[in-house]
């Protein structure tokens, strides 16, 4: 049985109101044997060049506490100090030179998907509080919703695979998330914190940021709510014939080797508390989850080519959309609509997109498109009475 692995992550700041994007990386393999040789070989392959970026469950065995726990003498840092720029991308770049090499060996297919979208999108419904809204991160939460449901259901490769009568396992996992709203008084920062628990059932806490304010922070997306987030984007096709089994879905918390050492700086029970929560707050991470974070950061940055190899490649077998300036939400809620029975409401809004002023042909458009073309040839007289407003019943069309 094939089995698609699929990891994302995020880049920019959701507390500005520009725009972010949600980022990933599929892989799928030939069998869970094959997938596993593929992670164990990509992480022997990075580790010797120093092209590891932090703690996987390669590098972590399970059980294991700080003590234990070794950064190697090279690795790719978070951020590149000043004038390492160039250096930096190029590491970025020979990681996915790497994958690539070892996925064309082991016969493992990779593809790149990104979704970019506005923060400030407001979404169907707010709280009377601007920090709790904020907290509640839900732009980002519909967002990831969005990028699952079209990657498993629009994406020609993926969807192929998933439908697969030979059997075909799913395994999703999302980067944790944690945010913070500072700004606040210290008597405002703590009826917040009462209020996230005691209306949403989410523990927040004050802890100081870099730049010295005071912020409530809230954990937005736990180890386990993957399963959550899985399960709305499935249940937005009511009829869809979901032909897989979903091997995993769970939240992983990216602790870069960057981060693991400058906490390895702090007094001893600070040091002990800080990176052993880092070990054992979420499942650990398959070394490729880093590749799509950083992925994500240098597609937020611009300093990133996506048609440049391998990227290219991957990219074009997922897709590279935009909800910011080309329309992809609403192109997701046409499609939506379509696969949903809803066959006149989504043509309506795929006229609505073509007819704005501002649509123009984009890489946005150019994906949907590719099935909208066909949407047509499915219609039934009803619906066609429908979408030209003639009473039912009516023949002379």
């Amino acid at each position: 049985m094939k089995l698609l692995e699929v990891f994302l992550d995020e880049s920019g700041d959701i507390n500005r109101g520009g725009p972010m994007n949600i980022t990933g990386i599929a892989v799928l393999s030939p069998s869970a044997k094959v997938a596993q040789a593929f992670h164990a070989s990509l992480y022997t392959v990075l580790k010797p060049e120093g092209l590891t970026s932090g703690l996987c469950d390669q590098s972590v065995a399970n059980g294991s506490t700080w003590e234990t726990v070794r950064a190697p003498q090279g690795y790719i840092p978070k951020r590149p100090k000043s004038g390492e720029w160039l250096q930096f991308e190029g590491k970025i770049s020979q990681v996915a030179q790497r994958a690539d090499v070892l996925a064309e060996r082991l016969g493992v297919w990779i593809s790149a998907f990104s979704l970019e979208f506005r923060a400030s999108n407001r979404r169907g419904w707010s709280t009377n509080n601007a920090t709790e809204d904020l907290l509640l991160d839900r732009t980002y939460g519909e967002c990831l919703q969005d990028v699952l449901e079209v990657l498993l259901y629009e994406t020609p490769g993926i969807r192929a695979s998933l439908s697969d009568t030979e059997g075909c396992a799913l395994g999703i996992d999302l980067p944790s998330r944690m945010l913070g709203a500072s700004g606040a008084d210290a008597s405002s920062q703590r009826a917040t914190i009462q209020q996230m628990w005691r209306n949403w059932g989410i523990d927040a806490w004050t802890e100081m940021a870099d730049d010295g304010q005071i912020q409530v922070m809230a954990n937005t997306l736990g180890a386990s709510d993957g399963v959550d987030v899985l399960t709305a984007a499935l249940n937005r096709r009511k009829n869809a014939d979901i032909a897989f089994i979903v091997q995993r879905a769970r939240c992983c918390r990216l602790v870069t080797w960057s981060q693991w050492l400058e906490a390895g700086n702090l007094p001893e029970q600070s040091r002990i508390s800080k990176q052993s929560t880092m070990i054992n707050s979420t499942p650990r991470p398959k070394q490729i989850h880093y590749l799509a974070d950083y992925l994500a950061n240098r597609l937020f940055q611009g300093s990133i080519q996506p048609n440049s190899a391998p990227f290219g490649k991957w990219f074009d077998r997922g897709f590279l959309l935009s909800s910011a300036d080309e329309h992809a939400g609403s192109w997701i809620g046409a499609s939506r609509a379509f696969a949903n029975g809803n066959r006149v409401e989504a043509i309506r809004n795929a006229g609505v997109i073509c007819a704005d002023p501002q649509h123009r042909e984009t890489k946005t458009s150019s994906f949907f498109r590719r099935a909208a073309r066909e949407w047509a040839k499915s219609l039934t007289g009803n619906d066609f009475r429908e979408l030209f407003g003639l009473a039912p019943g009516t023949t002379n069309i």
